[in-house]
C-alpha cells in the first residue's frame, strides 16, 4: 500500500469523520469518488481492526454519544441517553 497515498486517504477520512456529513455528501463537494472512498476506508479500516473480541469500557459522565465501529466499517452512535433493550436487541442481531 502507497504510504503518501494511505496518508492523504487517512487525512480524508478524518475529516468526514468529523463534518457530520454522509459519505456522498463529502465526496461530492470535494470531487472524490465514492468508491474510492468507500474501498480506502475499508482498507485502513482493516489495519486499525481489533481481532473482534468486545472490550471492557468505563464512562467518563460525559454527554457525548458512544461510538461503536464494526469490522466493515459501519459506526454505530450511540446517544448518552439510550434505550438499553433497544441496544440489547441491536446487539444481539449483530453477533
Amino acid at each position: 500500500m502507497n504510504k503518501n497515498k494511505q496518508s492523504q486517504w487517512k487525512k480524508l477520512i478524518a475529516q468526514w469523520e468529523r463534518s457530520g456529513q454522509t459519505r456522498s455528501e463529502f465526496c461530492e463537494k470535494r470531487g472524490l469518488s465514492l468508491h474510492q472512498f468507500t474501498y480506502w476506508r475499508t482498507e485502513l479500516g482493516k489495519a486499525q481492526q481489533p481481532d473482534g473480541r468486545f472490550v471492557q469500557i468505563s464512562g467518563n459522565g460525559s454527554a457525548e454519544p458512544l461510538e461503536i465501529r464494526l469490522s466493515n466499517g459501519t459506526t454505530i452512535k450511540i446517544p448518552s441517553r439510550f434505550d438499553q433493550a433497544a441496544l440489547k436487541n441491536v446487539l444481539q442481531v449483530l453477533q
